[in-house]
C-alpha cells in the first residue's frame, strides 16, 4: 500500500482493507444512506468499485454506466483535496460522464466548489427515532 500520495485505487484491496476499514466504516457513520460494512465489501469483491488507501484516511469509488461516484471516504482532511484530484483523474481515464460526490455539508460548502463541483440535488430528511 502506499500511504502517501498515488493517483490510482488500490491493486490488491484485500491486502489493503484491514487499514481502511476504520475510515470507511467512519464514513458509513455519516453516510445519507444505510450501507453498511457488508455493502462496502460485495461492492469491492465484485470488481465493481475501487479502494483508495491512504495513510490517514481511505475512499471507496464505483463506476455505474458512465456515472463515475466518491461513495465513501474517511480519514485525514488533508488527504481528501489529493485523494479527490486523483479520483476525478480515474474517472476521466475510465471516460465516465460526471462524476457524483456524497459527502459531508463541509464538502458541499468548501472543498467541492474550488474543484468546479456544484450542488445538483440536496436531500433532506426527518429522523423518526
Amino acid at each position: 500500500m502506499d500511504g502517501g500520495v498515488n493517483n490510482l485505487p488500490s491493486d490488491n484491496w484485500r491486502a489493503d482493507w484491514e487499514k481502511c476499514q476504520p475510515y470507511i466504516e467512519d464514513a458509513l457513520e455519516h453516510s445519507p444512506a444505510d450501507d453498511n460494512i457488508y455493502d462496502v465489501l460485495s461492492v469491492l469483491e465484485r470488481g465493481a468499485g475501487w479502494l483508495w488507501p491512504r495513510a490517514y484516511s481511505a475512499g471507496v469509488t464505483l463506476l455505474e454506466g458512465d456515472v463515475y461516484t466518491i461513495w465513501l471516504y474517511g480519514g485525514s482532511l488533508e488527504d481528501a483535496e489529493t485523494m479527490l484530484k486523483n479520483m476525478v483523474g480515474h474517472a476521466t481515464r475510465l471516460k465516465a460522464s460526471k462524476v457524483v460526490v456524497y459527502g459531508r455539508k463541509g464538502w458541499a460548502r468548501k472543498l467541492l466548489p474550488e474543484h468546479g463541483f456544484q450542488t445538483a440535488y440536496v436531500i433532506m430528511e426527518k429522523p423518526l427515532r
